[in-house]
């Protein structure tokens, strides 16, 4: 084995803003607030002094899921992945560079808007203690986080039109920030490993072993965006499988004339063309809705029932998919939850 590489397929970003119930958040925030409580010096570079998860939104929890369910110590996790993090060649600057923007998300989750009711407009709550802190380590001033999290820029001709934001898409800005950072994170972190564990120079491989790591089928009582690429990649990969070992399998055995009980085998191709095909599949809807300038949750309701469901008239919005696996119940795949996936310009240049 010469070496290898790690490719992100789906980083489930959902679980940063909006948990199942007795759900924790990604482990590095407890690991994080426990790993350092005996640290003074990291507690104050990272503004974490006297901090604990039922202090911040990200990891506070009504019904105090705090605990890990397999019995792992989160501080002898954390001192774990710092001697992880070593491993791989990076340093301790490096190391706590990281931890500052992992402690910036957990600030910034805590961070409120206050709402002009003359002007529709928002702006940062100025007396909310935490606003600082984020500011600091992520390393931007008041003001560009303040037009980033509360304006929208809007392109016309020669033009660029500032338009401000309601209370509720402020706070979907804020959602989408947290994740597009803990995603840049993440790949960064991965970037790093690919870096330590890729093949050595001028070698020509021969031949690779590919593994997927992803959940399998997933159905909650209320699902999301990400349960949908879940079960989307996994239709695609029972398709695969189905082709591959039924299907030619079984053309060889026919073609040379080998006795064999032919195994009939269900086809989710319908299940495929309802979520991928292009122009009429749920995705090419939900991206036709995101474009444009006023849709909601009902909008795609209908937008799908009328393009995707024959004798429907009451437009309810609730829908199953019906799976290799099951049924799953999708109420909450939409605009606006889709929408906090995705930065605007102001963001990004934040």
């Amino acid at each position: 084995l010469q070496g290898a590489t790690v490719n992100t397929y789906l980083l489930e970003k959902v679980r940063l803003v909006d948990r199942h119930a007795n759900e924790r958040n990604y482990h590095i925030f407890y690991e994080l607030l426990a790993g350092i409580r005996s640290n003074a010096r990291d507690k104050d570079r990272l503004l974490l002094e006297s901090c604990t998860p039922h202090h911040f939104k990200l990891t506070a929890s009504p019904s105090n899921t705090y605990r890990r369910r397999d019995a792992v110590s989160d501080e002898a996790a954390y001192h774990n992945m710092r001697h992880a993090m070593s491993a791989i060649r990076m340093d301790q600057e490096q190391q706590l560079d990281v931890m500052e923007v992992v402690s910036s998300l957990l600030h910034l989750s805590n961070i409120t808007f206050l709402s002009h009711s003359q002007s529709d407009a928002c702006t940062l709550d100025a007396d909310n203690h935490h606003l600082p802190c984020a500011l600091e380590l992520l390393g931007v001033s008041l003001l560009h986080l303040q037009d980033a999290l509360t304006t929208h820029s809007i392109q016309v001709g020669n033009e660029l039109l500032i338009k401000s934001l309601s209370l509720e898409r402020c706070t979907k800005a804020l959602e989408a920030l947290i994740k597009a950072t803990y995603a840049a994170l993440f790949e960064y972190l991965v970037t790093q490993i690919n870096t330590c564990i890729k093949p050595p120079p001028n070698t020509t491989p021969v031949a690779f072993i590919g593994v997927l790591d992803i959940f399998g089928f997933e159905s909650f009582q209320t699902n999301s965006f990400e349960q949908l690429c879940i079960n989307y990649c996994n239709e695609s990969l029972q398709q695969q499988f189905n082709r591959y070992v039924f299907q030619l399998e079984q053309a060889d055995y026919e073609r040379e004339g080998i006795e064999w009980s032919f195994i009939d085998f269900p086809d989710n191709q319908n299940v495929l063309d309802l979520i991928e095909r292009k122009h009429v599949g749920i995705l090419s809807l939900l991206d036709e809705q995101c474009m444009l300038p006023s849709c909601t949750d009902r909008s795609f309701a209908n937008a799908m029932y009328n393009t995707c469901v024959v004798g429907n008239e009451n437009g309810n919005q609730s829908f199953f998919f019906f799976s290799h696996a099951g049924s799953m119940p999708a109420p909450s795949l939409s605009p606006s939850s889709v929408s906090s996936h995705s930065t605007n310009e102001s963001l990004k240049s934040c």
